[in-house]
């Protein structure tokens, strides 16, 4: 049994969640407290430089501060979200009234100390100016030979613990997607990165005409075989071990893949690259499915989405995305989006159609 999990009974479809899980994880995710994200504004200068500006950019608080471009934008999209900085029509960001009169360490009500007094982690080096975050696909190579034998971080990919995070956090959102009615006349559908499998699960239970399989890092495959046997459908979902920044991929021509939670960690090269082989591995009319949590237009919420995206920004090349950048994507690789459904937890369901 996979540690952490309870027996669960054979196959059967699940009920949907009752309540949306958004509400917990906009106290913090990954254990970050949401007063950490305003502490390391102060402690780096961001409220005195907005302060003294009739509205700042990322690419102005980097040239005043340690911080990089990416990481101002990813932190002023937080404060923005948390409600301590606003955003103009004209794109500048300005402290709201609060922050200006409490958040300022030179103003008389500054309420800093209190406010962060216990709160000790250290500003993200990924964050600091000169620091080049890695792509995604150096990240997922596989750990086999001599690699197989060190003690890798444990929330790297393919590892037991990142597999039980990533399905802590996607199986609810999962089981509403698969109700959406995408899914419906996929008839072979490929799970690409699949993790743990909360999607095949899902998919298995509804869906029994449907053949699913599910490609991650070989790695990881005894590991996810558990996550489908707990659920009493290791014997309805196919699983193929490869590492999808590698061609060719040996996998079947499909009429759907889904790609879930994945592309928020790739750069646009890396997703214009998995989108291109996407295209090549679908039949003609084929669909391809995204589930990830979405920005708004103008990138100051929602709360988790924005709370995501400076984890993406502290520890990788990738971030969260709006719809529009994916649609500019989706049409870049050969794709028409259709529609786009919101699920659960902050996240939506974008469908697109490969256009002849």
């Amino acid at each position: 049994m996979i540690p952490g999990t309870t027996a669960l009974p054979q196959a059967r479809a699940l009920e949907p969640p009752a309540t949306d899980p958004s509400v917990l994880f906009e106290h913090g995710i990954w254990g970050t407290p949401l007063p950490q994200y305003s502490q390391w504004a102060d402690e780096a200068g961001v409220f005195r430089l907005m302060a003294d500006c009739d509205g700042v950019t990322p690419e102005q608080v980097a040239a005043s501060t340690e911080i990089n471009v990416r990481g101002a934008a990813a932190l002023l999209g937080v404060l923005c979200a948390l409600r301590i900085v606003a955003r103009r029509t004209d794109g500048g960001y300005i402290l709201t009234p609060v922050a200006r009169e409490y958040l300022d360490s030179r103003a008389p009500f500054y309420a800093g100390p209190a406010l962060h007094a216990r709160l000790n982690a250290p500003f993200p080096q990924a964050l600091r100016q000169g620091y080049r975050a890695p792509r995604i696909s150096s990240a997922t190579r596989d750990r086999t030979g001599t690699d197989a034998n060190r003690s890798p971080d444990p929330y790297t990919f393919g590892q037991p613990e990142q597999l039980r995070v990533q399905h802590s956090a996607g199986f609810a959102p999962a089981v509403v997607a698969v109700r959406t009615g995408l899914f419906v006349g996929i008839s072979h559908l490929i799970d690409l990165c699949g993790g743990s499998g909360v999607f095949s699960i899902a998919l298995a239970l509804s869906q029994p005409a449907m053949r699913i399989t599910l490609v991650d890092l070989p790695a990881a495959l005894p590991i996810i075989g558990e996550y489908l046997r707990q659920y009493g459908v290791d014997d309805r979902v196919t699983l193929a071990g490869h590492n999808v920044f590698r061609t060719p991929w040996p996998l079947p021509q499909v009429d759907g893949v889904l790609v879930a939670n994945f592309l928020h960690g790739c750069d646009d090269d890396e997703c214009r690259f998995l989108l291109g082989e996407i295209r090549r591995t679908l039949l003609p009319g084929g669909h391809v499915l995204i589930h990830e949590m979405l920005w708004n237009e103008d990138r100051t919420g929602p709360r988790l989405t924005a709370l995501w995206n400076f984890l993406l920004t502290s520890g990788s090349s990738g971030g969260q995305r709006t719809a529009s950048e994916f649609a500019g994507l989706l049409t870049e690789s050969g794709f028409a989006l259709l529609s786009i459904v919101p699920t659960a937890g902050c996240y939506s369901l974008l469908k697109a159609v490969l256009r002849e």
